[in-house]
């Protein structure tokens, strides 16, 4: 049985069903396997460069505090110090926006792409109960709903 995740939308949206119109305002989303890891690892490396990125850019905008701990570990012998910014943090949803939307390296509107072929694939992503995900309805989503949807996602079952 696969870990699956529900994402609350930030609105109600509405789709076609036999004979009437449903709505929903969360996705659930089950965890990859199978022909999703290819581009599971694609969406993963996606987010590791982008966070070199972060990383580079934080060391020119502090290269201060990178000096100071590189001096300070060569006359000890020790272990570099890095500043907090470097300390190990849990990587969230809102750390993955972050990361994914200041890097350089990584084109948001390609990564999101990409992430789009992954939740429109076969038991990925239910829309409410269990209404499957289209490209009509991923289309519907607007872009906060679309982008929480894949912070989470990758937050959750990448990293």
């Amino acid at each position: 049985m696969s870990k699956t995740l529900t994402v609350d939308l930030g609105r109600n949206y509405s789709y076609q069903t036999g004979g009437g119109v449903s709505e929903f305002n969360s996705v659930t989303l089950a965890s990859p396997c199978g022909d999703q890891n290819l581009i599971c690892a694609k969406l993963e490396q996606g987010f590791y460069r982008a966070q070199i990125d972060v990383q580079e850019f934080n060391k020119r905008l502090r290269p201060e505090a990178y000096d100071a701990a590189v001096n300070k570990a060569s006359e000890s012998d020790s272990e570099i110090d890095l500043p907090e910014q470097e300390q190990e943090i849990e990587i969230d949803a809102a750390t993955v926006k972050a990361v994914l939307f200041m890097s350089e390296r990584v084109d948001a509107a390609e990564y999101l792409d990409l992430f789009r072929s992954l939740v429109l694939k076969k038991g990925v992503c239910l829309c409410g109960e269990a209404e499957p995900l289209t490209q009509k309805l991923w289309s519907d989503l607007d872009y906060v709903d679309q982008r929480k949807i894949m912070t989470e996602y990758i937050s959750d079952f990448l990293l």
